[in-house]
């Protein structure tokens, strides 16, 4: 018994290290990897008389748990639940989604420590984990997407209006056709040239970022972003982006059950604004937020 205990002791860490408070997604890969080298350093004594049947249960646990984070099944995979109900359980392939791969990369405690092959620890996946080169790719690629988004707003060029009517070789156009017209130059410009400062890349954001040291473990990455938005502004957006959806529902299930707790039959009239407010007061004594404002709190 107390060798299954230790057998399931790295995945239970795992699940309450995915529904702690404040944890992003950005935490997933490197959880589960962290959580496959404790499983695998377990050594079984093969003089045990259920040497056999635990080897077994050790394989065929591991492989359940890796095929859920490596199987892509947006529709969910049938299985039985403890009463022979069917039901599906949905699966992600968090090594080659997306999401969670730009979430790790930028989480500026992580960065590329991850794809860099040092915490595989020899362990090896349906479809691999991606190399540093192609989760720097990928980064470079949602960039100059997020880059080219931001400079469609830029204020020195103006939106005009063109009648499709006078667009050569486009009489089948139905829809208003705009075009870019930029705005005309100073007399001025000539002048002012040789003082403006040189262009910077516009991939030179992710480069001074991950040339940069990461940040400590207890350090938060939502502050680091909201520290450095200037210094890094296409990548800050893409941050907030990635790194604002928690690991799991659990942080959220616990505030249902906290506004349960505040809005009662006897508080049925309690407007949804105060309701709120208390919510997030309780969030902010939990987190310490009133210790430095000289506020004395006191309890009736």
């Amino acid at each position: 018994m107390r060798l299954l205990l230790n057998l399931l002791e790295p995945f239970a860490k795992l699940t309450d290290t995915y529904q702690s408070d404040g944890v992003t997604s950005s935490i997933v890969i490197l959880g589960l990897l962290d959580a496959l080298s404790d499983y695998n350093d377990i050594v079984i004594d093969p003089c045990l008389e259920e040497y056999d049947e635990l080897v077994k249960f050790r394989d065929d646990l591991r492989y359940c748990i890796v095929r859920r984070f490596e199987t892509n099944k947006s529709s969910g995979q049938k299985v039985l639940d403890r009463d022979e109900n069917e039901t599906r359980l949905v699966g992600i392939d968090v090594f080659n989604n997306q999401f969670y791969l730009l979430a790790t990369v930028l989480d500026p405690r992580l960065k590329l420590k991850i794809f860099e092959g040092n915490l595989s620890n020899g362990m090896t996946f349906r479809n691999g984990i991606p190399t540093k080169d192609q989760v720097i790719g990928l980064l470079k690629k949602e960039f100059l997407f997020a880059n080219s988004t931001t400079s469609s707003n830029n204020p020195d060029c103006v939106e005009v209006p063109v009648d499709p009517a006078h667009v050569a070789n486009d009489v089948s156009e139905k829809l208003p056709v705009t075009t870019v017209a930029k705005k005309r130059k100073s007399i001025f410009a000539r002048l002012n040239e040789n003082d403006r400062p040189a262009k910077k890349n516009k991939l030179d954001e992710i480069e001074i970022y991950l040339g940069s040291d990461c940040i400590g473990d207890t350090e938060s990455p939502l502050v680091y972003w909201k520290r450095n938005e200037e210094l890094f502004p296409v990548l800050s957006t893409l941050a907030k982006k990635y790194l604002a959806v928690p690991a799991t529902s659990a942080s959220v299930e616990r505030l249902f059950s906290v506004a349960g707790a505040i809005i009662r039959a006897r508080r049925a009239a309690m407007k949804i604004s105060t309701a709120e407010r208390l919510i997030c007061y309780r969030e902010y004594l939990r987190c310490g937020a009133f210790d430095s404002c000289n506020i004395t709190i006191t309890y009736v």
